[in-house]
């Protein structure tokens, strides 16, 4: 979904931490030092050099980190009109859009207790009082329902909030899972690929837990630009396998995205890397889709 951009708009009641410029020439040059990807990649993901990555590719190995700030900068925390009262430049994807992400929000209201039930599609037709929503749900959670995103993140503002909507799925898996850990301890999580880092952002800022993610370099570059401008503390890893033991794994969608080798070998890593009692949550719904292989 494409947005307009706006100089003067607002970014939410949190803005992105500035950036020296060091950083990215720090992620050209981590980017540069990674072994090649292509042999951890199924043929899904060999044959996304989309309009997106590749042009970061380009930056990345010219290590040219003015432009790569620049890029990065507009695709993901640029100032963006749109929202419940601001139609996007598409109405007709706009109200697709607000009904999802309605059902979105009304799901993680039920999730965590705030509201009583929901039926699926009640967003397209329901009057949602979205600021008391929101503030019961922050209630909840401890902390405010916002990202300093922007660019191309699908999302609403609500007020001067900017809510992506994979925040409000990543809270309620945060909410879900966390209830089945010990919270009086110290939690050490590994996500296996975690796109934009949302699980990442919802963990370390609604919570006291470390956080690991092993992810193909490409998108680690994004990770890492994105959570270091929310402070978040995640290691975003690459490829390399940390030395940790970890408490909690999680995958969403990403095994069915690696070889079957490469799948087995991250599940016997997991396997050595839990500490007694760890959980592994794994969902994997969306493979058998996009020519994806059915791998676990």
């Amino acid at each position: 979904m494409s947005h307009t951009f706006s100089t003067d708009a607002p970014l939410g009641t949190r803005t992105p931490a500035p950036l020296p410029d060091t950083f990215f020439n720090d992620l050209c040059s981590w980017y540069c030092s990674q072994p090649p990807d292509a042999s951890a990649r199924s043929a899904i993901w060999r044959g996304m050099e989309t309009a997106l990555y590749q042009p970061l590719r380009v930056l990345l190995e010219a290590r040219n980190s003015v432009g790569l700030r620049a890029y990065l900068e507009s695709l993901y925390l640029a100032p963006v009109v749109g929202g419940l009262d601001n139609p996007y430049p598409r109405p007709e994807q706009e109200t697709g859009f607000r009904a999802c992400w309605n059902d979105e929000l009304l799901k993680t209201a039920v999730a965590l207790g705030v509201l009583p039930q929901f039926h699926p599609g009640q967003g397209n037709a329901l009057t949602l009082k979205h600021d008391s929503l929101i503030c019961a749900v922050e209630t909840v959670i401890g902390g405010e329902l916002d990202h300093p995103g922007g660019g191309h993140v699908p999302g609403c503002f609500v007020g001067k909030r900017f809510i992506p909507i994979k925040l409000l799925e990543a809270v309620r898996l945060w909410w879900g899972v966390q209830m089945l850990i010990d919270d009086d301890q110290p939690c050490a999580i590994l996500e296996v690929g975690a796109g934009c880092g949302f699980l990442a952002y919802a963990f370390t800022r609604y919570s006291s837990a470390s956080y690991h993610i092993i992810d193909l370099p490409l998108v680690a570059v994004i990770q890492r630009f994105l959570l270091a401008s929310v402070q978040s503390r995640t290691v975003c890893c690459g490829l390399e396998k940390p030395d940790f033991t970890f408490q909690l794994v999680l995958n969403q969608n990403s095994l069915p995205e690696f070889p079957a080798d490469a799948a087995h070998e991250m599940i016997s890593y997991v396997d050595a890397h839990t500490a007694p009692g760890a959980l592994f949550f794994s969902v994997n719904h969306e493979s058998m889709v996009d020519g994806q292989s059915r791998v676990f």
